[in-house]
């Protein structure tokens, strides 16, 4: 066996190997490796490859052939040492040292961590229990009601809770922000742009006119890209990064009165297979809470 191995654990994780190579093994390597060189070299007196060994190392110098041929055997001397070592590395070893004249290696191989879990499983977090509010089954209720809104044309100006149909531009500093043809608009002040008097602009306005009107926005607001009545919550955001003032202009083609059908069982019916509102109301907050508990329990899986 060409290699002595001495090794010891550290507190880390870390095995330390010193190696001892034998020197018959380096001599070997070393007429190898001169062999090979003389192929290149121009010997004075001798053809490529046929120089003897003592000429190759005098003409290359004992230091450097044998630094060429530790080099060469260093890979397969790592390799056998984890074998001799019975070693199985967890991460890839370094190389700290090496002496020479003797050959000698000095490594650090990582080893896989130990790790005490413990009693882990008895961690347990509790599993989730989602409760709907009756404020939710409201708003749920509430869009039902939206849903089944009935609209009207009305030959009259523009009122708060009614539907427009008009073509909305939009522009900050010449930008086009928003440009959309034929947008259903509910004219509700907490739906519609809140906290802005857009509505307050549209509010009055008849089938045909036209209005341009200025609104002060800071980076807070935003402006709607509006497709149809039930589309208000889609939001293009105006990134200002300070107070700004967007122009638009706005031209109604119909004025829509919507009517509201009252919460009873002519709704619950119109709804789908129920008898009453109380069933309706019911079903709703039942399906709120499925769809709350397959949330929870996604969120606990992860």
């Amino acid at each position: 066996m060409s290699l002595q191995i001495e090794h010891q654990e550290t507190e880390n994780r870390e095995l330390k190997l010193t190696v001892r190579v034998d020197e018959s093994r380096v001599q070997e390597q070393m007429r190898q490796t001169a062999k090979k060189l003389s192929k290149k070299l121009r010997v004075p007196g001798f053809r490529p490859g046929k120089a003897p060994f003592h000429v190759v190392q005098r003409w290359v110098g004992p230091e450097a052939l044998r630094g060429e041929a530790v080099e060469s055997i260093t890979d397969d001397i790592y390799k056998e040492a984890l074998e001799q070592a019975d070693v199985s590395p967890y991460a890839p070893g370094s190389l700290d040292n090496m002496e020479m004249d003797p050959l000698v290696l000095y490594l650090t191989i990582p080893l896989e961590p130990l790790v005490d879990l413990g009693d882990y499983r008895q961690v347990r977090a509790a599993p989730p229990e989602p409760e709907i509010t009756d404020e939710q089954v409201d708003e749920a209720m509430k869009a039902i009601r939206d849903k089944h809104a009935l609209l009207e044309p009305a030959d009259r100006p523009a009122q708060e809770g009614d539907v427009v149909i008009a073509d909305l531009l939009a522009e900050q500093d010449d930008e086009v922000m928003l440009d959309r043809e034929g947008a259903e608009l509910l004219l509700d002040p907490e739906t519609l742009y809140p906290g802005t008097p857009f509505v307050e602009h549209l509010v009055g306005m008849s089938a045909g006119e036209e209005k341009s009107f200025e609104i002060s926005v800071s980076d807070d607001d935003d402006i709607d890209d509006v497709d149809d009545v039930d589309d208000v919550d889609d939001v293009d955001d105006v990134d200002t990064g300070h107070e700004a003032t967007v122009s638009y202009k706005v031209t109604v083609h119909e004025v829509k009165s919507r009517y509201l059908p009252p919460l009873n069982d002519d709704l619950a019916r119109e709804e789908g297979d129920f008898e009453t509102l109380l069933e309706l109301r019911i079903d709703v907050r039942q399906q709120l809470t499925e769809a709350a508990q397959k949330k929870a329990d996604a969120e606990y899986v992860d």
